[in-house]
């Protein structure tokens, strides 16, 4: 059996000596927000323009180019929001946080490390995680089930999905067909066959050595009321209610704790058919962020920092259930004055939202996980009503 060696993670010095942070991915206004909160000077660089996200940090710089014209597909990509980030902030901070899928990109990570310290995983570690050559080894030993994955041969099972084998970012929808595989690049390409079931998240905290569970989720994905495309993530609910959760939030130690990552970071998973199939690894603080501080009543940013310095203190489970949905555009809207409770992400009056585009986020809180979906179903009725033309 083969040893993977991981290197040791070296804590922070004294994070105290810290008083500006920078904040670097689309959507991050959640994880800028709870730095403020410890006092820090934050200096986001975001995509958007919401009202919250530009008072979410003392200093806000988004590529977005019109506030009342949001449009990621053309004015967007991972590399554009990290050159824009280098240009705005190395004079200015010298540490930063990674969210969203920047958080991911190994190659982009890498190239941010020449100006700044990584408060979290750097490119090395990311690799490990996000290489498939990599990924399939920490898997099998750890001894991990996951849906069968390899290479294009001649026969394809279907359904699968395509899987970029440098990123592990999923590069396709369902595909029903061998009519629907129409790529130039095979050999950048793995086949993954496609396991419809539950899409989980387990949260976590890790020191580089071991890992504990804050909290286990279920994630939205695909949900029509939200106008989300099949494969899309369009939320979460904290905490998952499963018979699993034990077994689910040992597995996701094990692959963690061996994985050598470092702070607030996730796993997914598939359940189906009583069996838990991994997903993925998100070595960045989750779109669960806000959901599990205020169900565990924590700052995750504070124990995010504590953990690099190798301390792990996990609040207390909170009680009840938290929801957060994604409502997307199934058209092309012109949002109203959306001035109302329980909503976040909130564009500016007379924004024109393109179709399959966010129009903001959505929160409730209830006794259970049905309870809280069905309320982020009429929440997102209503808002299409009355602040959508």
């Amino acid at each position: 059996m083969t040893t993977i060696m991981i290197e040791r993670f070296e804590p922070m010095k004294g994070n105290e000596t810290i008083d500006k942070i920078g904040v670097i991915g689309i959507n991050s206004r959640a994880v800028a927000k709870s730095a403020k909160k410890l006092g820090f000077g934050v200096y986001l660089v975001d995509y958007f323009k919401d009202l919250d996200t530009l008072r979410s940090a003392d200093h806000v710089f988004s590529l977005q180019r019109d506030e009342l014209k949001p449009n990621l597909r053309e004015e967007y990509s991972q590399k554009r929001l990290v050159e824009f980030a280098i240009d705005v902030l190395k004079d200015k901070v010298d540490s930063i946080i990674l969210t969203s899928k920047v958080g991911c990109n190994y190659n982009l990570i890498n190239k941010l490390e020449n100006y700044f310290e990584i408060l979290g995983n750097g490119a090395k570690r990311v690799e490990r995680v996000k290489k498939w050559r990599k990924l399939r080894r920490l898997l099998k030993e750890a001894g991990i089930l996951y849906p069968e994955t390899k290479r294009f041969k001649n026969e394809t099972e279907f359904p699968c999905i395509l899987r970029s084998s440098r990123t592990w970012k999923i590069m396709s929808g369902v595909i029903e067909s061998e009519r629907e595989l129409e790529i130039q690049n095979r050999e950048d390409y793995l086949i993954q066959r496609y396991i419809n079931g539950m899409q989980v998240s387990a949260s976590l905290l890790s020191d580089g050595e071991r890992a504990v569970t804050l909290t286990l989720n279920r994630q939205l994905i695909g949900i029509n009321e939200f106008n989300a495309e099949k494969l899309t993530y369009c939320g979460n609910i904290v905490p998952l209610k499963s018979h699993l959760n034990e077994k689910i939030a040992e597995i996701s130690e094990k692959l963690i704790s061996m994985s050598g990552l470092v702070g607030s970071v996730g796993v997914d998973f598939i359940i189906s058919d009583e069996k838990i199939y991994f997903m993925e690894i998100n070595p960045r603080f989750q779109d669960t962020i806000e959901n599990v501080e205020k169900y565990l009543g924590t700052n995750l940013v504070k124990k995010h920092l504590e953990a690099l310095k190798g301390i792990l203190d996990v609040p207390k489970s909170g009680k009840g259930c938290l929801g957060k949905a994604i409502l997307f555009a199934d058209k092309r809207i012109r949002m109203g004055n959306l001035r109302i409770t329980n909503v976040g992400d909130i564009p500016v009056e007379n924004a024109i939202i393109q179709r399959n585009e966010p129009i903001c986020s959505i929160y409730a809180e209830g006794r259970d996980n049905e309870e809280v979906y069905y309320d982020l179903i009429r929440r997102a009725q209503l808002i299409q009503e009355r602040y959508c033309f």
